[in-house]
């Protein structure tokens, strides 16, 4: 049986969609790291989403990181 997270975390599912930024499609991989949320992308990246994920727009954790200013979680 799969737990809600991997239900949320399947890029499939309509869970998924509902947590992507729907003005941008950022998926949350990249909104937690735009907006600092370093403790969401830990627990996203530790039940399994790839480091080098991408939203609709080709930008990953880090990208998103970077484009928000979030030096603490650029240099984690």
């Amino acid at each position: 049986m799969r737990s809600a997270l991997q239900t949320v975390l399947d890029t499939d599912s309509e869970a998924y969609t509902q947590l992507q930024d729907i003005k941008y499609s950022s998926s949350p991989l990249y909104t937690a790291g735009y907006r600092g949320h370093m403790a969401l992308a830990t627990v996203l990246l530790s039940a399994g989403l790839p480091v080098d994920m991408t939203d609709s727009s080709g930008d990953t954790l880090l990208q998103g990181a970077v484009l928000g200013g979030q030096d603490a979680l650029v240099s984690s």
